[in-house]
């Protein structure tokens, strides 16, 4: 919020809240697709191990 009180060039400051946002949207993304991915190994590692539930 200091940021925005203290903003004197409105640009500069939608750029960088942009990059930031930018930023934080590819690592979420990344990690969402990592968690996925192990799940799905997990989900295929116990169906091996008991193949009859």
């Amino acid at each position: 919020m200091e940021a925005i009180a203290n903003a004197k060039n409105w640009g500069e400051f939608n750029s960088a809240s942009q990059a930031v946002m930018s930023d934080y949207l590819k690592a979420t993304t990344s990690l969402l697709r990592e968690g996925i991915e192990v799940a799905m190994r997990h989900q295929s590692a116990l169906g091996e191990a008991f193949p009859d539930a």
